[in-house]
């Protein structure tokens, strides 16, 4: 799996409330045999949204 990172340090947020504009990439660039990794690329535009969805994923696995 490749994770990437872009934001931009100029930005100046005073407000702690406030989640950054940032860029989060992760894609999966090689498969382990036999398993199926799904979505093969998920994009994420702040960390907070990143961590969002994170921690649904984890509540959906302790579901199933």
């Amino acid at each position: 799996m490749l994770k990437t990172t872009e934001f931009d340090e100029t930005l100046d947020i005073l407000d702690d409330s406030v989640c950054p504009e940032c860029w989060i990439n992760y894609e999966i660039i090689t498969q382990p045999q036999g398993e199926v990794i799904s979505p093969k690329k998920k994009i994420f535009t702040s960390r907070c949204q990143e961590s969002f969805w994170l921690k649904l994923q984890k509540t959906r696995a302790e579901i199933s």
